[in-house]
């Protein structure tokens, strides 16, 4: 399996990890939180394509609200509702991670493992 992809997932995550760690840092009482400035994303914006027939489906995931440890039921779940649903771009909302991580890798592990199904596929996606 290949580990690049056209779809520029941890540019387009860069925004709420940032912010994840800022809180985590903010949380431990570490001052650089304060000072942690948010970063553009460099990566390019993936092209959107309506199908053949004209359409353009989106598909929505809210709240997964998983750790580092990702419930294999929820990534189980988002793999089926991707290969039966085959959108054109995928929307994650809500509170992607809970408060479980403990550290910046964690953090880090934890929003990968839930952009990870849209990611292997392709799919554009925020």
């Amino acid at each position: 399996m290949s580990t690049s992809s056209p779809v520029p997932r941890r540019g387009v995550l860069i925004g709420s990890t940032t912010a994840a760690i800022t809180g985590l840092l903010a949380a431990s009482g570490t001052a650089a939180a304060a000072a942690a400035p948010a970063r553009k994303s460099t990566a390019s914006a993936p092209k959107l394509k309506f199908s053949a027939d004209g359409k353009f489906k989106i598909v929505q995931f809210n709240d997964t609200q998983d750790g580092p440890r990702t419930d294999r039921r929820t990534l189980e779940l988002m793999n089926k509702v991707l290969d039966t649903e085959k959108p054109g771009f995928a929307l994650i909302n809500g509170d992607v991670i809970n408060g479980s991580p403990k550290t910046v890798t964690e953090v880090k592990q934890a929003i990968n493992n839930v952009v990870q199904p849209m990611e292997s596929r392709g799919i554009p996606g925020l």
